[in-house]
């Protein structure tokens, strides 16, 4: 601890026995080698702060896509569940009149797939419009009382 006071002691008297324009360039020096420091931080900062603006226009970008696709999956998820019912009905439709009557779970599977064409289930049914499968949107509008384009909201929901 003594040691390093002395040492102190010792650093104050060079100092400023140095001729003060000596030590004014050396200060001068130091400061301009931090300044350069300081502007080359400063140009890495302003390349960090593009690149994440970069990244997070990307991310929403890809979030959107998400979101479109969760949509068509959803969409297409129900109208396979509507598919299916049509399918145990003729299976179960095929079993009560060629081999001898349905069970109870055979005319509830006929029941279900009778119903399941002729339900309405708009998200389904504009996916029929917006892959350009039917181009008469009038109908679309008539039955719903919407347009195609309103419909995306509704699967957002």
């Amino acid at each position: 601890m003594k040691d390093n006071i002395i040492a102190q002691q010792l650093l104050r008297r060079a100092t400023t026995t140095l001729p003060k324009s000596f030590q004014h360039v050396e200060l001068l020096t130091d400061i301009e080698g931090m300044k350069g420091q300081m502007e080359e931080l400063q140009g890495k900062n302003t390349i960090r702060k593009r690149e994440i603006a970069q990244l997070k226009k990307e991310n929403a970008i890809k979030w959107n896509r998400i979101e479109g696709l969760e949509h068509r999956l959803a969409t297409v998820s129900s109208a396979s569940e509507g598919y299916r019912k049509i399918r145990h009905r003729f299976w179960d439709a095929f079993v009560r009149e060629h081999m001898g009557g349905a069970t109870a779970k055979g005319r509830e599977h006929i029941w279900e797939g009778n119903l399941a064409p002729h339900g309405a289930d708009v998200l389904a049914d504009a996916e029929l419009y917006s892959s350009k499968a039917r181009q008469d949107e009038g109908v679309f509008i008539k039955i719903y009382g919407i347009s195609v384009n309103q419909t995306a909201q509704l699967g957002k929901c």
